[in-house]
């Protein structure tokens, strides 16, 4: 190649050669389990014991909750720090909440005006008041601003900590907070509105009730009807789903997967320990969990297609609950006890009554004969010592029964819920 030193020529002609190749495909996208809580209950306490099981069996959970929404609107005043905006954010409350609007002496265009007033940029203001001599009225405005800011500051937190706790939602936010879960809006609103609207139902003012069940329904609707996800339905979604199930508009492979992943969340529910268990500890456990879940999911998918009522029938309780003691009760106890910690001497005599033929041959047929036709776990144990049967191979077949014997517990389908049932009891204490 003309002007190109050797391995400058062999650089651009790998380069041509490579050049017309096509990229490699993209990988495909990994099939996750999104679960969908769809609730209408106004006590956050209720949506948390649904959210706990979620976060666990789910990659990513979401949150359609009326109540939720609105306490989130509230949790957002926390959030306005600026002088200015913590007013009209004043201003716009008492305009929407009739019981604050006749508390106050200013008339309803007076109102109007402050509020423009407020909107307009302070150094504008500022300069204004200089041209009309009004500097002084303005220096006090802002001084009173700044006291605005000092009671927002110390009450609104207060506040908005009372509207929490008496939704019950500390640990739902605890979620929020720790991004474990997505807070989807029923009615898109903003945080001026959200508390407008909680402090007129309050003060016994016009609320936008019909408005937000509306929504709801569409909400319902529209989990129902989409292609991906797990739905996971309270008491007063449930009821509109059945309706929806019986005019055939909703999706029947939702309908499917909201009864898998809320026989999953029953099972959780069964272990004692495990409602109990506070929210950062559920968070803490998700990362431990990732391999049992997968298995356990399986299982449960096939538990659920067996069933004959689904998440939304009146029978489906009754079948998860004889699921639970026929099938997953007894799993679990075969798990306990393959992954209990046995003595040398128990793990010995099982390895040696599994190997009688070698017994008689090492100790001979006069010992065992000399103990009459039935032969013990004890006298076999008594044999192994009489006739010397080398300690180091029972050990190590012992040991090796029980390496088996645990990994093959942790390989079950429902280690899962057995891993969840000691943590909960472990850390519950």
């Amino acid at each position: 190649m003309l002007g190109l030193r050797r391995s400058e020529a062999v650089y651009v002609s790998k380069h041509k050669k490579h050049r017309g190749k096509k990229a490699p495909p993209p990988p495909p996208p990994r099939a996750k389990v999104h679960a969908k809580i769809v609730t209408g209950s106004t006590d956050l306490a209720t949506t948390v014991a649904m959210v706990k099981p979620a976060i666990l069996y789910a990659d990513e959970v979401t949150l359609h909750s009326p109540v939720a929404s609105m306490v989130q609107g509230v949790r957002e005043l926390e959030t306005v720090t600026d002088p200015r905006e913590q007013m009209l954010a004043a201003l716009g409350i008492c305009r929407a909440v009739p019981f604050f609007a006749d508390q106050l002496s200013l008339d309803a265009t007076t109102l109007e005006q402050l509020t423009l007033f407020m909107q307009l940029d302070p150094e504008l203001v500022r300069a204004l008041g200089a041209a009309t001599g009004s500097t002084d009225q303005l220096d006090e405005l802002y001084e009173h601003l700044s006291g605005l800011n000092e009671i927002w500051t110390r009450e609104v937190p207060e506040a908005v900590a009372s509207a929490i706790a008496v939704a019950g939602g500390e640990e739902l936010f605890a979620a929020l907070d720790a991004h474990a879960i997505r807070l989807v809006d029923v009615v898109p609103t903003s945080a001026n509105d959200a508390v407008a609207e909680v402090l007129r139902a309050a003060t016994g003012g016009p609320t936008t009730a019909d408005e937000l069940v509306t929504a709801f329904v569409q909400r319902v609707l529209e989990v129902m009807r989409a292609r991906r996800g797990f739905p996971m339905l309270d008491a007063e979604a449930s009821g509109l789903v059945r309706a929806f199930d019986a005019l055939g508009v909703v999706s029947p492979s939702a309908v499917d997967r909201s009864t898998e992943i809320t026989t999953a969340a029953h099972l959780m529910g069964f272990l004692p320990a495990f409602p109990h268990l506070p929210i950062d500890e559920v968070l803490g456990l998700r990362n431990e969990i990732k391999g049992p879940v997968v298995r356990f999911r399986g299982e449960v998918a096939t538990i659920a297609r067996a069933f004959e009522s689904r998440a939304i029938d009146e029978g489906f309780d009754i079948e998860v609950e004889d699921a639970w003691r026929m099938t997953v009760a007894p799993a679990l106890e075969d798990i306990r006890e393959a992954l209990a910690e046995h003595g040398l001497l128990k793990e010995a005599a099982s390895v040696v009554s599994g190997d009688f033929r070698k017994l008689l041959i090492e100790a001979g047929g006069v010992f065992v004969a000399a103990h009459g036709p039935v032969v013990s776990i004890s006298s076999v144990v008594a044999a192994v010592g009489a006739a010397s049967l080398p300690a180091a191979d029972v050990a190590m077949k012992a040991a090796k029964n029980s390496r088996q014997a645990k990994q093959a517990a942790r390989r079950s389908a429902f280690y899962f819920l057995h891993y969840l049932d000691h943590e909960a009891t472990t850390r519950s204490t």
